[in-house]
């Protein structure tokens, strides 16, 4: 399966123009293409079980995702998002120059969804913090 710029594995991409929703649910659909390799736009190809990439890519934009909203409803600047960051799990991944990057992205993909009423339920309201 050559995925191009879909995957991206062990190195962070920009997600630039991703609409993260839709990247996700083509990447549900990737999950049930039979393959024995899987080649990314970036990263090395993985060879064996063909869906292990590809759902490893969709954990790593669903967790950013959701940390990203998390942040947000916490009051937290996007400037200060990635040092709240450290303790994820693909932080380490190559191309650490473009973190800050996929951050900004992720967050605006949030924003928007948010503001149009667009997306995943648990991104669309800021949470209700308990007093």
């Amino acid at each position: 399966l050559f995925a191009g710029d879909l995957i991206y594995s062990g190195v962070h991409g920009r997600l630039k123009t991703a609409d993260l929703e839709g990247l996700i649910d083509i990447l549900d659909f990737l999950m049930t293409i039979p393959c024995e390799t899987v080649v990314p736009g970036h990263g090395r190809p993985v060879t064996g079980i063909s869906t292990e990439m590809v759902e490893e890519y969709k954990d790593y934009v669903v967790s950013l995702r959701d940390r990203v909203a998390a942040m947000a409803d916490d009051g937290i600047a996007l400037e200060q998002m990635e040092g709240k960051l450290h303790d994820w799990k693909y932080k380490d991944w190559q191309g650490a120059g473009k973190f800050s990057i996929t951050i900004e992205h992720v967050y605006s993909d949030v924003m928007w969804r948010r503001r149009f009423g667009y997306g995943a339920s648990n991104i669309m309201k800021p949470r209700q913090h308990q007093h």
